[in-house]
């Protein structure tokens, strides 16, 4: 049965590790036209032929870049040393601390909505509600927690 639901969502799957920009998109038409051949091949196509990520490169701008302390030139803001003095600067800034806090609490929500999922639609199955719907819902649920999963892996500093 989950060899099942993972082969219906693989469109999603491969979207989601080729980090394609329309993902949201992806799923949807997966989701919901997934059903017919047509509907499935259609996610497969366009989550194979989305083009990757774009390299994060940091912009030039001010906004990318922080003052010095020891020399006051501007100096890339993840930079760990200055490239002008020399000096070292410290390797986690508030900054980048607390956006790794709020990363950290979008994980956990994830995770949890995740387990939300499964366990409702093994509560529909057990409660003798219609064995489909249960199952769609945990495979929706079993879907975000792979998805959260990669995630978390993926961008595991």
């Amino acid at each position: 049965m989950l060899g099942l639901l993972f082969f219906y969502f693989l469109p999603t799957v491969i979207a989601l590790v080729r980090e394609t920009p329309k993902i949201g998109g992806v799923l949807v038409v997966n989701l919901f036209l997934g059903w017919t051949f047509i509907g499935w091949i259609v996610a497969l196509a366009w989550a194979v032929s989305a083009p990757g990520p774009s390299p994060k490169l940091p912009l030039p701008d001010k906004e990318n870049r922080i003052a010095c302390p020891q020399c006051a030139e501007l100096i890339l803001a993840a930079a760990k040393k200055c490239h002008f003095c020399q000096f070292e600067l410290p390797v986690v800034h508030a900054e980048a601390a607390l956006a790794g806090d709020v990363q950290a609490h979008i994980r956990g929500m994830q995770l949890l909505i995740a387990v939300t999922f499964i366990l409702l639609g093994l509560g529909i199955i057990v409660a003798s509600g219609p064995p489909v719907a249960g199952a769609i819902v945990a495979g929706v649920g079993f879907l975000w927690l792979v998805i959260t999963i990669i995630n978390v892996w993926r961008h595991h500093d």
